[in-house]
């Protein structure tokens, strides 16, 4: 509940926050509950994700990053380096690849960046990404993808899948 309040205070007044900045000044405890406040409804609305294990969900959200985006703003663009996997918390995407005059609409709750990160595009990016409508992303870093996963290879696995079924 406190968490909650917090983030409607700075909503309410504007306040934006240096999210890793005000993260490292908290407790590990404030850390863990401002994380699953604000990742863990958005994850667990992953398919894939579906039954993992509690503590996956905990330590998947102390890495995420929520980055904000206004409409027709690119993400990344095709042949950029693959950072990064990001999941689609609120808002509409298109992916387009080059050669294409067709797009695909990304929904709430859909995993992106995946097949860049899985390696199965040399590590750089299949198509780009545009925002349609106001966009909240989750973000997480290829390293700390990679670290998080050495402890869930099934997870590792079921990601990987995913990317490859996009590939085709």
């Amino acid at each position: 509940r406190r968490i909650h309040l917090f983030h409607r205070y700075c909503h309410v007044h504007n306040k934006n926050i240096d999210e890793v900045a005000f993260m490292s000044k908290l407790s590990r405890g404030m850390q863990m509950e401002v994380a699953l406040h604000s990742h863990e409804k958005h994850l667990r609305s992953v398919p894939i994700f579906h039954g993992a294990p509690t503590d996956f969900y905990e330590r998947m959200c102390l890495e995420l990053k929520t980055e904000f985006y206004a409409p027709n703003e690119i993400v990344f663009r095709e042949g950029d380096y693959g950072d990064s996997m990001y999941l689609l918390a609120k808002g509409l995407l298109l992916l387009r690849y080059s050669g294409s005059d067709q797009a695909l609409v990304l929904y709430e709750g859909r995993l992106f960046g995946d097949i860049a990160v899985m390696g199965l595009s040399n590590s750089k990016r299949s198509g780009t990404i545009t925002t349609v409508t106001r966009c909240d992303l989750r973000r997480i870093m290829k390293e700390d993808l990679d670290r998080l996963l050495s402890y869930y290879p099934e997870i590792r696995n079921l990601i990987r899948v995913e990317a490859l079924w996009n590939v085709v």
